[in-house]
């Protein structure tokens, strides 16, 4: 799968819940930050997602796909991290996507535990443009 913002958002969507599938205790909780069972929250650099869990992993093989498109500077065995600024082209340097969509690939890499920001958020003012350095861990099959 090419890493476009079509892409990503299409999975974005069919991670989501579907309409009335969370009971107001449930959105309550998740609001707060809480655990329910069987959906993961996902905070991102402006956006936060609530994504149904076994959708997450269904889509795992091509969430890290896409992951895997972005300049080697993002992953954790190459560069260590970079700026989410750097994260709107691919490693063939063709751009992908909009903030927006940086933001939805980088919830779905947090649904999955692979993706995580270098410095705390209250640190972020202190970053080029404001804007947090995130990592990508994908460990080899």
């Amino acid at each position: 799968m090419k890493l476009t913002a079509e892409a990503v958002s299409q999975i974005v969507k069919e991670c989501l819940p579907k309409d009335d599938s969370l009971t107001d205790e449930q959105k309550a909780k998740l609001e707060k930050g809480e655990v329910v069972d069987g959906y993961v929250t996902a905070r991102g650099a402006v956006m936060g997602f609530c994504f149904v869990k076994s959708e997450i992993e269904k889509n795992r093989t091509e969430i890290e796909a896409l992951l895997r498109q972005l300049p080697e500077q993002f992953m954790k065995d190459k560069g260590g991290g970079w700026s989410f600024l750097n994260a709107c082209v691919t490693r063939a340097d063709e751009q992908w996507g909009e903030h927006r969509n940086i933001d939805e690939l980088i919830c779905l890499g947090m649904a999955l535990g692979v993706v995580s920001f270098q410095l705390p958020r209250e640190m972020w003012p202190a970053l080029p443009g404001g804007m947090p350095y995130f990592c990508v861990d994908i460990k080899a099959a």
